[in-house]
């Protein structure tokens, strides 16, 4: 009860022309909003981190209403990946709710934009790596070909690598403090992966 009483009043976040949800909610009032900063938009990594629980909560309560909430949003950012003007497989970090057009080029695998990608595989790994699930892992593994690929660099001391940015059709070399992950999602998707080696290398 407790589970479906948060959720419904989560709920109101997701009423925009795409399904994408607001970033911020008064739950008392069910006023959504995104914070000034992101000038109207959503982030990447805050809509793209719900899948696995309201999938979940679908799972346990029998009502399919939450699992499509949070499946339309993932369709719709598959819809318009196109249209991004990064690498194949990479994604700005903010979207415009309304029109479901991308308002940045930055990607990052740090903050605003971490748990996307994590959310790939988690999404598929619980979902019992099933062929029913697959796309998922597609997805996820197509992204980690472009981080491979693009953004992964070999540091200054031996044996280290790390993961920059990608911004205005240019490599950033920073690397958030919170792209740390990244090893240790490698490791759990090299399970099973034709790139396990690859993956194993690079973590």
């Amino acid at each position: 009860a407790c589970m479906t009483d948060l959720a419904n009043h989560l709920r109101p976040a997701f009423n925009t022309r795409t399904g994408i949800p607001f970033n911020i909610i008064n739950l008392a009032s069910g006023r959504a909003k995104n914070p000034p900063y992101t000038h109207g938009s959503s982030t990447l990594a805050e809509f793209g981190t719900m899948q696995m629980e309201f999938i979940a909560m679908s799972q346990r309560t029998g009502d399919q209403e939450w699992a499509n909430l949070v499946e339309k949003v993932v369709n719709k950012v598959r819809s318009i990946k196109g249209a991004a003007q990064v690498p194949k497989g990479l994604y700005p970090i903010y979207v415009n709710p309304h029109s479901g057009q991308w308002s940045s080029t930055r990607v990052s695998f740090g903050a605003m934009g971490d748990s996307w990608y994590e959310y790939l595989l988690k999404v598929w790994v619980v979902g019992g790596r099933t062929p029913t699930m697959q796309a998922w892992h597609d997805e996820w593994e197509e992204s980690m070909r472009a981080m491979i690929d693009k953004l992964v660099f070999k540091g200054d001391e031996e044996g280290t690598m790390y993961v920059a940015e990608f911004n205005m059709n240019h490599i950033v070399h920073k690397m958030d403090h919170l792209a740390c992950f990244v090893g240790g999602m490698l490791v759990l998707g090299s399970e099973g992966s034709a790139h396990k080696v690859e993956y194993l290398e690079v973590a």
